[in-house]
């Protein structure tokens, strides 16, 4: 995203580029964080638009060598979000493989092996801070799809506790209509700021700039390019947790007007009661 011109000759800020990074870069992780995570990367999964899937990434990080350490210093550059303009463009694109829904097509999109990684090895950073901002930041709401271990059996043990206890209880069950893909990334910058600065550069060059999607066969031309400029991107393992973040405030916003009410969430899956 630019910036645009104002008659003053000053410049203000695109509604697609995030404000300054006020936090300092995080402290680069080992190499053995990155080991460990491809340990268990699957060399199945389709590689993205760079090519350059799983096999290659275990491979790279196979045993604690130089060629791993070389790759660590790499992929910690990523996360501190030093990407020159060429390689955030080509890793922030992804293959879309398109999915007919009556007259519409949906892309599904396969992502770079590579920010899948660093993502995975980000989250597993995070979790104690996610678990006391999603779970304790409100006495009355609690969100389980990020940062607790086992998250969904917690959310559904919760909901048959509730109406166990209480049968005459009134649960009300939202499900938010396509909200991953839909959401506002400027309400995001200044959570991810105030509650995870670690990750305020990463998440800046992930989606700070729209992402292009290659979607092919879709008998629209081979291949496609969609920009892509809203919500969480699909693939990504901090996706689940930047929608949980700007839902926050509006669920804290709910539970302050109704003080009766206790919230649980799961992703988009919210649960008044």
């Amino acid at each position: 995203a630019e910036d645009q011109q104002t008659t003053h000759g000053e410049r203000t800020r695109s509604p697609l580029d995030p404000p300054p990074n006020p936090n300092r870069d995080p402290e680069p992780l080992t190499a053995q964080a990155f080991l460990k995570a491809a340990r268990s990367l699957d060399k199945a999964k389709a590689k993205g638009s760079t090519g350059l899937g799983n096999g290659h990434l275990r491979l790279m990080l196979g045993k604690d060598d130089a060629i791993a350490a070389s790759e660590a210093r790499y992929l910690n550059s990523l996360r501190c979000g030093d990407w020159n303009p060429h390689l955030r463009r080509l890793l922030n694109a992804g293959d879309g493989l398109p999915l007919a829904q009556g007259e519409k097509i949906r892309p599904i999109v396969v992502p770079s092996a590579t920010l899948r990684l660093v993502g995975r090895v980000v989250m597993r950073g995070a979790r104690a801070d996610m678990e006391r901002f999603f779970l304790h930041g409100h006495d009355r709401v609690r969100q389980w799809a990020v940062g607790v271990e086992q998250g969904g059996e917690c959310f559904f043990r919760r909901v048959c506790d509730t109406l166990h206890a209480d049968p005459n209880v009134l649960f009300i069950s939202s499900d938010a209509r396509k909200a991953f893909q839909n959401f506002d990334r400027d309400s995001m910058w200044q959570l991810v700021d105030d509650e995870f600065p670690e990750l305020s550069a990463y998440v800046r060059m992930v989606y700070g700039v729209p992402s292009v999607v290659l979607l092919k066969n879709a008998d629209l031309g081979d291949p496609v390019h969609v920009l892509n400029a809203v919500g969480a991107r699909q693939g990504d393992p901090l996706g689940t947790m930047l929608y949980a973040l700007v839902a926050q405030p509006i669920l804290k916003e709910v539970a302050d007007a109704c003080p009766s009410v206790q919230i649980d969430a799961f992703a988009d899956d919210a649960g008044f009661h």
